[in-house]
């Protein structure tokens, strides 16, 4: 290399480390049009330009260069420009899910950097962390967290020993990647923070925005919306600074995604749409996003959009071979969707495949979503003992002293709903009795978790169990119980339905006051109820919201008929 490539080497190289990629592309043209530079020097140059591409997002041009330089590098016998050059040709193609090829370059720049073991220095080390940081991709988007450790705990070894500190921060950003997807929020947020103040050490502004996306999440995941919105546009400002495009597909992803839990749901679908509109449908993380627009279009009702965005993301995983990540979630909203829809055949056979899935892997995550889709699968079937099957499952899972509140809300809904199609068929009391201490569960549940919408829906259907057994004074203390929740927190439209109730009731008075008169049986009573409908309005139209208990600050939404992992 001459002392003048050298030097321009040096700069650019800063310039890349500061961020000022327009700026080093322009020193980048100014010697490509030179035609005096030496062929190993402009080689170097164009590496140079391939690693700001990918910085950038320009994947296709970083892949129509590298595919012209490694003949020339290989045919000059330049084995570490070989490598670079290999090493973000196989950046870019990961980026843009092209896996196998991916991998294949991996191995290729693992057999170059072989031949340098016996003679390490800054240079080979350095280069040693890059490969370990690429070879961290696919364990992650495959749901493989561990090996992903085991290469970026490498990495780190070998980036110290380099003393570059900007692939120190690249790496520690993808380790509490890792932790993040494992729910470990504590060594996450540690990592991301050490990356993060590393990162404003060096003002690499790449590295500071993927450690505020990073810290974003996490603050997502503690219900501290506010904080996290702040995070993720301080991360969007950083990149639209630099002039990348590479990572804002994912921060558009990390910000629809919090919209979805604050239950905007028209928000989360433009954020989720941008992302998709500016990768396509085959750039790497896509089987995310393509999950997430379906769970949008399933809780807005429309189940034909939410197929097709499910079906998508599922062939995705299957491609990619993500067997634990997103698949298992993909396979089960599938169930939930094919269920309402009545397709049960096809619920059955992605019942299987989640199966198979649960049967190789020991996550309590994926353990529970097979537990409640396999309990769903028998809820919808026709047989008294499909569902005794369901109502064992449920029991089970509420059985375990971990189980979140959230579930325990799920499981005892749909235990109830079961129990209600056999009380119709049977009108045995000691149905009716289960059915009673369901409701009375669910109805402290949402008493201690201040679920108000579901305890007003408890309390409208408990005044229909109070009904069936005509005790019509304590029905309609049960419907004044709603009726003040419902006014004391605003809940309009179903302050109206319980009011309408009550006018009901009153209207019914002395239909009741016969049949009580007279002692009607169960069975009788129970043709002038819809107790169905009841557990139906707690299941397809409440959306739990939880509260921080100091502040009262609403920290997130959910729904009953369609579940988000």
């Amino acid at each position: 290399m001459s002392k003048s490539a050298s030097t321009s080497f040096k700069d650019i190289r800063e310039l890349i480390n500061q961020c000022e990629f327009k700026k080093a592309l322009g020193v980048i043209k100014q010697y490509e049009s030179d035609s005096k530079l030496k062929k190993e020097d402009l080689l170097l140059i164009l590496v140079l330009k391939c690693e700001i591409l990918n910085k950038l997002g320009n994947f296709p041009e970083t892949l129509k260069i590298t595919k012209e330089i490694i003949p020339e590098s290989q045919k000059m016998k330049l084995p570490l420009i070989t490598f670079d050059v290999i090493v973000h040709q196989s950046e870019a193609l990961w980026r843009t899910g092209q896996l196998k090829e991916h991998l294949k370059l991996i191995k290729q720049a693992e057999e170059i950097l072989a031949k340098f073991k016996e003679t390490p220095n800054d240079a080979i080390n350095e280069r040693e962390a890059i490969l370990r940081y690429l070879k961290m991709g696919v364990p992650y988007i495959r749901g493989e967290y561990e090996l992903g450790h085991e290469y970026g705990n490498q990495g780190l070894e070998f980036a110290k020993k380099s003393k570059s500190n900007v692939i120190i921060a690249q790496l520690k950003n993808a380790i509490g990647n890792l932790y993040k997807q494992q729910l470990n929020v504590k060594q996450a947020k540690e990592t991301f923070t050490k990356a993060l103040k590393l990162a404003e050490s060096i003002n690499n502004e790449q590295e500071m925005a993927q450690a505020y996306n990073g810290l974003g999440s996490l603050l997502r995941r503690e219900r501290k919306f506010k904080d996290a919105l702040d995070y993720q546009k301080r991360a969007l400002e950083l990149n639209e600074k630099i002039g990348s495009m590479r990572d804002v597909p994912y921060y558009y992803n990390d910000l629809g995604n919090i919209y979805i839990v604050r239950f905007e749901l028209d928000l989360a679908k433009e954020y989720l749409l941008k992302y998709v509109n500016i990768m396509g449908e085959k750039i790497i993380g896509i089987q995310v996003t393509l999950s997430n627009l379906g769970y949008i279009f399933y809780l807005k009702g429309d189940f034909d959009e939410a197929l097709k965005y499910y079906m998508k993301s599922l062939k995705i995983c299957e491609r990619i071979g993500d067997r634990r990540r997103i698949m298992p979630r993909v396979l089960y909203n599938l169930i939930n969707l094919l269920v309402d829809k009545g397709d049960k055949d096809q619920a059955q056979r992605y019942l299987e495949q989640l199966k198979l899935i649960n049967d190789l892997t020991e996550s309590e995550r994926i353990r529970h979503m097979y537990t409640f889709a396999k309990a769903i699968v028998f809820k919808a079937g026709t047989r008294i003992s499909d569902w005794s099957e369901a109502i064992e499952l449920y029991e089970k899972a509420l059985g375990e002293s971990d189980i979140p509140a959230y579930w325990s809300v799920v499981a005892l809904t749909n235990i109830s709903a079961i129990l209600l199609k056999e009380l119709y068929m049977t009108a045995e009391e000691e149905i009716f009795e289960e059915v009673k201490r369901n409701i009375e569960k669910l109805i402290s549940v949402a008493q201690t978790k201040k679920f108000h919408g579901l305890l007003a829906r408890s309390y409208r259907l408990q005044a229909k169990l109070k009904l069936a057994e005509l005790k019509v004074s304590e029905a309609k203390d049960c419907l004044l119980k709603a009726t003040m929740i419902t006014e004391d927190k605003g809940l309009t439209k179903l302050a109206k339905e319980i009011v309408s109730e009550r006018e009901l009731l009153e209207n019914q008075k002395n239909l009741w006051e016969k049949l009580s008169k007279e002692k009607k049986p169960l069975a009788e009573a129970l043709n002038y109820l819809s107790l169905d409908k009841g557990i139906q309005s707690i299941t397809k139209e409440t959306v739990i919201k939880e509260q921080d208990e100091q502040t009262g600050e609403i920290t997130d939404y959910k729904t009953l008929f369609a579940i988000r992992y």
